[in-house]
């Protein structure tokens, strides 16, 4: 099942594998871009299986980009600061500097390994039947027109999103999007599928343009 939450700009997966033993794997992901800081995106993970399960979680930052113009990005570069992992590229019209940084926080059980060379974090448990583990990963992206140092910044602003939490940064990212339907909101009455549809409307038309304080 998928979910998008207009009003939070939040988009939610529930996803329920059936594994070769016929036990389950569920997989819950939560995830938005930061209206607060346009430079951030955070994603919430959940797992849970129905019986003890050795599980590997690999997350990268990928240079294998596909693009139906051709390529934009060239001279990939990994870089690794304590637990943040970067890739840095440059734009192959006018070698701008464009630099992805991710860092994860998870539950005390997960066995956390970074991979500088892939830009990657592994993390493995033993999991307990039913018992649920959670992953948070945060993402920022700048570039050099952002930035004279895209790289630094995007890892300092990956490293401090961890340190500042998932629960911090939603509710800053809420609020924005509470001011921004304050402002956009326009109600129908009488005709629920209307409504929905000008809402969802209204929603594209609020994430298409974002501007730089985040209103």
């Amino acid at each position: 099942t998928q979910s998008l939450d207009l009003f939070k700009a939040i988009h939610s997966r529930r996803t329920t594998y059936r594994l070769p033993s016929s036990e389950t794997l569920t997989l819950e992901i939560e995830r938005f871009l930061s209206a607060d800081n346009i430079h951030l995106g955070v994603m919430s993970c959940r797992i849970q299986t129905t019986s003890e399960c050795e599980l590997e979680v690999r997350t990268k930052i990928t240079s294998d980009i596909w693009d139906i113009n051709g390529p934009h990005l060239r001279d990939f570069a990994p870089h690794e600061q304590g637990s943040c992992q970067c890739l840095q590229s440059l734009t192959i019209e006018k070698g701008i500097p464009v630099s992805v940084a991710s860092d994860i926080a998870a539950s005390s059980q997960w066995e956390i390994e970074t991979e500088s060379s892939q830009s990657a974090h592994v993390l493995r448990l033993t999991s307990e039947a039913d018992k649920s583990y959670s992953i948070c990963k945060y993402i920022s992206i700048y570039s050099g027109e952002d930035t004279p140092d895209p790289t630094s910044r995007a890892m300092n602003t990956a490293s401090q999103a961890r340190d500042l939490g998932y629960e911090q940064i939603c509710a800053a990212h809420e609020a924005v999007w509470s001011e921004r339907w304050s402002r956009s909101d326009v109600v129908i009455k009488g005709d629920e599928e209307s409504q929905f549809a000008l809402r969802y409307s209204i929603y594209h038309l609020l994430i298409a343009a974002p501007t730089k304080n985040g209103l």
